[in-house]
């Protein structure tokens, strides 16, 4: 029995409070061929209510 279902993209979620670095992890990410969504926060506290799904992350979809 598989635990993972591969066949649905992983979502991916990037946490940077650099603009640069944010726009050169997700440039490497495009140029290796990740076709995955990725979402971008700023801070674990974004993060966090990313991942609970609080204030304007409500709706939004977990990461893997």
């Amino acid at each position: 029995m598989a635990l993972i279902d591969d066949t649905q993209p992983f979502q991916i979620l990037v946490v940077e409070d650099s603009a640069s670095d944010i726009s050169m992890t997700t440039e490497a990410l495009r140029d290796a061929g990740v076709r995955n969504e990725i979402g971008v926060v700023r801070d674990g506290i974004e993060a966090m209510d990313y991942l609970r799904g609080l204030g304007e992350f409500a709706g939004r979809s977990r990461p893997d």
